[in-house]
């Protein structure tokens, strides 16, 4: 499983991946700069009819946007945006030496959780934290995206 980082952490520039065409597009700038590495995980839809996003937590330096990484889940933020569900995968990169024995987010140091839970709660209006949950619940958010992505998915095995 992969994900997408559109935005690499300290950016300032929001940007999206255009749906149509699969160019980067700097969608903003923001007033504070991204804590973390921010995408999304490849063939999954979420509730938004977006791919699920993500924050890939690195010790050193930053992922550029734009590209691929492996990543383990270890926790799940419950986000609402504009009265939409916009739940958040919180990751660390599995090949991160300093994280390699991170399986959950209780085992993650607590500034990377709070400063999340700042960017979040400052980055636009109109948006709530509703909670987070633990690596397993993270697991299943996921597993369900995947299952939505597959839904909306045409198979040559289909049936006409």
């Amino acid at each position: 499983m992969n994900a997408i980082i559109e935005i690499p952490k300290g950016s300032y520039i929001k940007y999206e991946i255009c749906k149509d065409t699969g160019a980067m597009i700097a969608d903003r700038v923001l007033q504070i700069p991204y804590t973390h590495n921010y995408g999304y995980i490849e063939n999954t839809l979420a509730e938004d009819n977006d791919p699920l996003d993500i924050f890939v937590i690195t010790s050193e330096g930053y992922i550029e946007s734009g590209a691929r990484t492996k990543f383990r889940a270890v926790g799940i933020i419950y986000y609402i945006d504009n009265g939409e569900v916009d739940n958040k995968i919180i990751a660390v990169h599995p090949k991160d030496k300093v994280f390699e024995f991170i399986e959950n987010i209780d085992d993650l140091r607590e500034d990377h959780i709070y400063n999340i839970k700042k960017f979040l709660a400052s980055y636009k209006e109109n948006t709530k934290i509703e909670g987070i949950g633990d690596g397993e619940l993270a697991k299943k958010e996921i597993e369900k995206c995947i299952a939505a992505y597959k839904q909306t998915q045409w198979s040559p095995d289909e049936k006409w």
